[in-house]
């Protein structure tokens, strides 16, 4: 009988505090992680030493434009500015957070350089390049944000995307070179004597707008290209997209996969 007894008082202790844990779960589940913004909207001006990259890796809205001097000024709640680092590693600027920050407005980060040759997205934030002259930009996205810029180069730009973000840049350049092999698109306008187009993802390069004397295109995924071409293209397609033209150059096509190249 005593043994009965104890039995039943161990399922009743189990019961009680199994009970309790899902009481101290599904109440800790309406609590916010992280930093909640207090909606005190505020700036800091940060001097910062020299740097030609820039690295976002947070949900920050990083705006670059050229200047004389190296400065950073973060415009968020005021509450969050301190989590917020801008730290300079060799030749980069590197814009993250180790907190989880739940903003209530958006964490604007406004840089000034010099110069600037490369930027790098990888979280779901934004950079936007004002008016930009430089020797060379490399451009890539491994995250799900978004790069748009306007951009002038006597020599190289890079563009790349592995996630899901989209690039939207404005050439006047001598040389493109673009891959992609996520499912973000590539919208390109302006000109370039040169252009080397690679897909190996989903995504699209769309470039109607942007006029190419020469272009390489390669697909090897299922996305497509659009291109705009005067003199010469050299059309290669192992993938199931298809490349679409327009102009009048010289053609030379290579297909073993599924897609097409079209004139339109």
């Amino acid at each position: 009988m005593n043994y009965k007894k104890k039995k039943m008082k161990l399922k009743y202790s189990i019961l009680i505090v199994a009970f309790g844990a899902i009481l101290l779960w599904s109440s800790g589940c309406h609590k916010p992680y992280g930093i909640s913004g207090n909606n005190q909207v505020t700036t800091e001006t940060r001097q910062m030493f020299s740097f030609d990259n820039i690295v976002n890796e947070g949900s920050f809205n990083v705006y670059i434009t050229h200047d004389s001097i190296y400065q950073v000024i973060v415009e968020a709640e005021s509450n969050l500015i301190p989590h917020i680092r801008t730290l300079v590693n060799g030749n980069t600027l590197i814009i993250d957070t180790r907190e989880s920050l739940n903003n209530h407005s958006p964490m604007n980060i406004y840089v000034k350089t010099p110069k600037l040759y490369g930027v790098d997205l990888s979280g779901s934030g934004l950079i936007s390049i004002d008016s930009l002259s430089t020797d060379h930009l490399n451009v890539e996205i491994s995250g799900s944000g978004n790069i748009n810029g306007e951009i002038v180069t006597n020599n190289t730009v890079n563009a790349k995307i592995s996630g899901s973000g989209n690039i939207f840049l404005e050439l006047y350049t001598t040389n493109i070179e673009t891959k992609i092999s996520g499912s973000g698109n590539i919208d390109l306008s302006g000109e370039s004597n040169t252009g080397t187009h690679t897909i190996s993802g989903s995504g699209n390069i769309n470039s109607y707008n942007f006029v190419q004397k020469e272009c390489f295109a390669k697909i090897s995924g299922s996305g497509n290209m659009y291109l705009n071409v005067i003199d010469y293209l050299d059309a290669n397609i192992s993938g199931s997209g298809s490349i679409f033209y327009l102009g009048n150059p010289q053609v030379t096509v290579k297909i073993t996969g599924s897609g097409s190249v079209i004139h339109q």
